[in-house]
């Protein structure tokens, strides 16, 4: 899309191409799927992990394209995955890794899943496999159930069990 810089790491760690990247009708029909699947939801609160950076994504991005953006996308509460297991993490007494030399969590995405007893991603970024991945995540985090059909071989651990 216009404005865009699509670098070669991007391509790499999302497995697209650079013309599936850069296609304005795909990326314009993805967000209308996706808005129309939030249309049917009362609770419009972005969750994930690196929630910030995917919402602003979403924003500018369907501006970029001319594309309608609704209030709802356009406020800043989200539920960041990360928050919720260091949260998690703390209150079980367990301290956080920390990435050496910098002093700040080191809870990538994977070591979350491997917290939660969940799989780790295979190879490419892929946005819907890592958005349910995440889901399932915050659910095991919150209630401590699984939330989609597909992770129930993946059993709770005991220190998630509610």
């Amino acid at each position: 899309m216009d404005g865009s810089e699509i670098t070669q790491e991007a391509v790499e760690i999302n497995g697209f191409t650079i013309e599936e990247f850069a296609s304005k009708q795909h990326f314009s029909t993805l967000v209308e799927n996706f808005l129309s699947w939030a249309d049917a939801i009362e609770d419009k609160t972005l969750a994930g992990q690196n929630v910030f950076f995917d919402r602003e994504f979403l924003v500018t991005n369907m501006k970029r394209a001319g594309l309608y953006v609704p209030a709802w996308l356009e406020k800043y509460r989200v539920v960041d995955l990360h928050s919720v297991c260091y949260a998690r993490l703390l209150s079980r007494d367990k301290t956080p890794e920390l990435i050496n030399g910098c002093g700040v969590s080191a809870m990538s995405l994977d070591k979350i899943l491997e917290y939660v007893a969940l799989p780790k991603r295979q190879g490419k970024h892929n946005a819907l496999e890592d958005a349910k991945l995440e889901a399932e995540a915050l659910s095991r985090l919150i209630y401590g159930t699984n939330l989609l059909e597909e992770f129930s071989q993946f059993p709770i651990p005991l220190y998630l069990a509610r």
